[in-house]
């Protein structure tokens, strides 16, 4: 049996390392098993993994207009971003007070009762997410005046449909949306100067 004797392992710099076929001292040909080829994960510089990822500043497009002469005296200034947050949970309330507004409204269907009411909330309640949503300026009054007809609605679901709510299953609903909404007001009072 014939020894085989590869040539080294490296090519030499006239051999392409590609095609580099080496050969036995007897002349035959060897086919020489590649290396295995290890990929190594490019090294991340050490402050580029210790800082946080900054994105973009987001402007803000709205701001509510302060009173000029406001009827009780504030204890500190309010920030916009503040102001900003009481804005975006006022949207989040009037998207639970629209599904509980329409829930009563079937209930009044059902129960033959006066639906009046509760068409005159859904549509003031379009009213105050059309401005909640828009990137017009707010004053502090228009504020007031729509956490107030909130304050209306939420009575008159707890008042009038409290019990109704209870057939369906969904008294858990009206007070959790009650529960978050007092939260809700008693956080935000002072800002809009609902403690008249």
């Amino acid at each position: 049996m014939r020894e085989m004797v590869l040539v080294g392992l490296r090519p030499s710099a006239s051999t392409n390392p590609k095609h580099h076929i080496p050969t036995s001292t007897s002349g035959s040909t060897a086919v020489s098993t590649p290396k295995a080829v290890t990929l190594q994960r490019p090294k991340m510089n050490a402050t580029a993994t210790m800082m946080p990822t900054m994105l973009p500043a987001v402007s803000r497009k709205r701001k509510i207009i302060l009173d000029s002469f406001p009827e009780h005296k504030r204890h500190r200034t309010w920030t916009e971003l503040e102001y900003e947050m009481m804005l975006e949970e006022a949207t989040l309330l009037c998207e639970e007070l629209e599904l509980l507004l329409a829930v009563a409204a079937d209930l009044c269907r059902d129960l033959t009762c006066d639906p009046s009411q509760v068409q005159h909330f859904t549509a003031t309640l379009r009213q105050i997410e059309e401005h909640l949503v828009s990137t017009d300026d707010l004053t502090e009054r228009q504020v007031r005046v729509m956490c107030q007809q909130m304050i209306a609605m939420m009575q008159y679901l707890c008042q009038r449909h409290y019990d109704h709510f209870g057939l369906i299953e969904m008294q858990d609903q009206l007070r959790e949306c009650r529960d978050r909404f007092m939260r809700f007001i008693c956080q935000y009072a002072a800002m809009v100067g609902l403690y008249q």
